[in-house]
């Protein structure tokens, strides 16, 4: 496109001399004006300007120019096209980017309009000078008959007449003169009227396609946002649902991953158990430990047959104690065994596979006899402090808990079993891992390896 090069004051005034149409491109730096540069030099809008019909400027809204320009005619979007007649009036206005077919046609309108404009006043001029020339040879034609006139006669009356001829002359070319500066005074009038008829209705007409292009920009601009909202909301949308799917997926994973692991310990901890338990399970199915609580503090443990009469169990401890009254009781739950348990197998008795017995003296048997008063009343007296005696002998005494192990025989005798009380191999102890401790004694005391099953038995 070839634009004009100079000032936007020069541009104005050779548009009104030659009476040609003035075109205004106001642009920035945004995408919209690069892009409507570009379609002024597409070739169809070219061939419209070929003839020179118009002149064309190109000014930027953040220069003096355009800050000149936009206080003479408002300047709302940019870019804009402003067609311009040579009466400074714009005759279109052309926001923003347009179809090529349809910025054309408006070019195109424009153009027509400002050369009709421009014949109009062409022919009214050439009416104009006909009209002066007419009226100055009809004047001439009669100063000419005027002076062809015969003479008077008279010298004197010759000259009046001349006079009075000259003075009519002078009067008729006065009122036409006024007529004609009274007519042509109505002439601006009316055209000065019809300029501002005119100027009014581009007014009108300027506000209204104004208007309507901020509507097409606004409606054209929400509908750009609302389809970027829709588009980030499903994409936002899509990526929730993805990362859903994801974490769903994982936790599948990994719970089939953990059950797996548990299943597979679970298996490993089963298989080990059943290896640990099966041979501990066979021998404690046949036989039954039993450790008998002494009065004396002390401990004593054997290995019973858990088919076994109580009453061998009973003959082992008496034959131990050298005593044949002793009081037999289990603590979980409290039970003292009777004559009537002593046919009763160990295994009836839940005594298997191991328990803890408690061993007390029994009561006295009473003789009612009167030489056995006496000998009642020094065991009442004295019996509480033999107990004591015991008692305290016990912290003292470093043999009296290493009593030998026993193992139970048949009903003819038992024999002790020292290599099992000595050995601690099949003694559970506690676990020493935790900040718990407890004082140490001297002598060793089973209680402290021994634990409780659910039976209310220790276990050895």
């Amino acid at each position: 496109m070839n634009w004009f090069s100079g000032e936007i004051q020069e541009a104005i005034e050779k548009s009104i001399k030659e009476k040609k149409l003035f075109i205004v491109f106001v642009k920035d730096n945004g995408e919209n004006s690069h892009l409507l540069n570009a379609m002024w030099n597409d070739e169809q809008i070219l061939s419209l300007f070929n003839d020179g019909q118009s002149i064309n400027i190109m000014i930027s809204v953040d220069s003096v120019t355009g800050k000149q320009f936009a206080a003479i005619y408002s300047v709302p979007y940019v870019p804009s096209t402003y067609l311009i007649n040579n009466e400074g009036i714009p005759i279109d206005i052309i926001p923003g980017v347009l179809p090529v077919n349809e910025f054309k046609q408006r070019l195109l309108n424009a153009l027509k309009t400002q050369e009709s404009k421009r014949l109009e006043s062409v022919v009214s001029s050439e009416k104009r000078l006909e009209s002066e020339v007419q009226s100055e040879n009809n004047l001439r034609k009669s100063e000419d008959k005027i002076e062809t006139s015969p003479l008077a006669a008279d010298t004197e009356e010759a000259q009046k007449s001349v006079q009075e001829k000259q003075l009519a002359k002078e009067m008729t070319n006065k009122e036409k003169a006024e007529a004609l500066l009274e007519r042509s005074r109505i002439i601006k009038q009316q055209k000065e009227k019809e300029k501002l008829k005119e100027q009014e209705k581009n007014r009108v007409r300027e506000g209204q396609e104004l208007s309507l292009a901020k509507r097409e920009l606004a409606e054209r601009q929400a509908a750009l946002l609302a389809a970027e909202i829709s588009k980030r909301k499903a994409e936002e949308k899509a990526a929730r649902e993805k990362l859903r799917e994801q974490l769903r997926l994982d936790k599948i994973e990994k719970n089939a991953r953990f059950e797996m692991e548990k299943k597979s310990r679970n298996e490993a901890l089963t298989e080990k158990k059943q290896a640990v338990a099966s041979p501990v399970l066979k021998a404690e199915s046949n036989s039954t430990r039993i450790q008998f609580r002494l009065p004396d503090g002390s401990s004593l443990s054997n290995q019973f047959p858990a088919d076994a009469m109580f009453l061998s169990l009973h003959d082992f401890i008496c034959k131990h104690m050298r005593e044949s009254n002793l009081r037999l009781t289990t603590l979980f739950p409290k039970y003292e065994f009777t004559t009537s348990d002593m046919e009763k197998s160990l295994r009836e008795l839940s005594l298997v596979p191991n328990a803890s017995i408690i061993v007390s003296p029994g009561k006295p048997q009473v003789v009612s006899t009167p030489q056995s008063l006496p000998i009642s009343i020094i065991i009442f007296i004295f019996y509480p402090l033999i107990s004591l005696y015991y008692w305290v002998l016990s912290f003292f005494s470093t043999t009296t808990s290493q009593q030998p192990s026993i193992v139970s025989q048949n009903d003819e005798g038992d024999k002790l079993d020292t290599s099992h009380y000595n050995s601690n191999k099949n003694i559970r102890k506690r676990n020493n891992q935790s900040n718990i401790r407890q004082l140490q004694r001297d002598e060793n005391d089973d209680d402290e390896n021994n634990t409780w099953n659910g039976n209310s038995t220790q276990q050895m």
